[in-house]
């Protein structure tokens, strides 16, 4: 008859999970560099808005914002573009 060790099936549970996690850093590298960097820039972007006086600044920092929305969904397209011909190229030329 077996025995649950909870205590250790808990840590093994918690170092897989750190493994996955590491694997998928790994793994997309690149688009989790380029989400943070849209996270940051439209974080900073959102906060230089509430700070300025005057409305010109306030609409220039408005316009900075939409377009910093406009390009990450314009990267995210365009890696999903990318992927998707990468995986019609291998199809065509794995072997069948």
């Amino acid at each position: 008859m077996s025995r649950f060790d909870s205590d250790h099936a808990y840590r093994d549970t918690e170092a897989g999970d750190t493994a996955v996690v590491g694997r998928l850093l790994e793994r997309y590298a690149v688009p989790v560099k380029v989400a943070a960097f849209y996270a940051v820039v439209l974080a900073a972007g959102v906060g230089m808005r509430r700070l300025v006086d005057g409305p010109n600044l306030e609409l220039l920092l408005s316009i900075g914002i939409w377009f910093t929305i406009i390009f990450a969904a314009c990267t995210a397209l365009l890696g999903g573009v990318v992927k998707a011909v990468a995986a019609v190229q291998r199809y065509r030329h794995s072997p069948a």
